[in-house]
């Protein structure tokens, strides 16, 4: 009823409102046929793990033309090695299968924190041809299980210990 309520209600300033779902599960699929029958007011935003074909929450959203459903994939071992192959390989930095796995190990859940922590690789490597194993832990951060919401959810929730091991992993 809730989310009924916020997906429909007015803007106190004007304009649509956004309702961000995290975790979006059974609980949210029960609410979405109230909302799937009427274009709501305002956008609602459901986030949600993995979802299979036959999930209810996809087979809710995507044939109602008013709702959407955006799926995005986790990096798994070959699109880092792509990743690895566009950023590093591409200037001429050459590592072996020993520096790819640590990257791998390293890298994976944030597209772009991935790139940066590359980038950042491979301007350390300036002028030389080839990564090294050293080169890649003096460097790189672990990024594969860390987000910026990881350091939010730590200051919100009053983790401040968590907060400032968040910070020090994403700076």
């Amino acid at each position: 009823a809730r989310l009924v309520d916020e997906a429909q209600s007015l803007s106190l300033v004007g304009g649509r409102r956004g309702v961000w779902v995290e975790n979006a599960g059974n609980g949210f699929l029960k609410a979405m046929p109230l909302l799937a029958k009427d274009k709501p007011g305002n956008l609602v935003v459901a986030e949600a793990g993995s979802l299979a074909k036959s999930s209810g929450l996809r087979n809710l959203f995507e044939p109602a033309p008013h709702l959407w459903i955006v799926p995005c994939y986790e990096d798994s071992a070959i699109d880092l090695e792509r990743l690895i192959a566009e950023e590093l390989d591409a200037k001429g930095l050459a590592t072996d299968m020993e520096v790819r796995q640590a990257l791998i190990d390293l890298l994976g859940a944030d597209r772009r924190m991935s790139r940066q922590e590359l980038a950042k690789l491979a301007l350390y490597c300036h002028g030389r041809t080839q990564v090294t194993l050293a080169d890649v832990e003096a460097v790189c951060g672990d990024v594969a299980e860390l987000s910026a919401d990881d350091l939010l959810n730590a200051v919100f929730d009053g983790q401040l210990a968590d907060a400032d091991d968040a910070f020090m992993r994403l700076r």
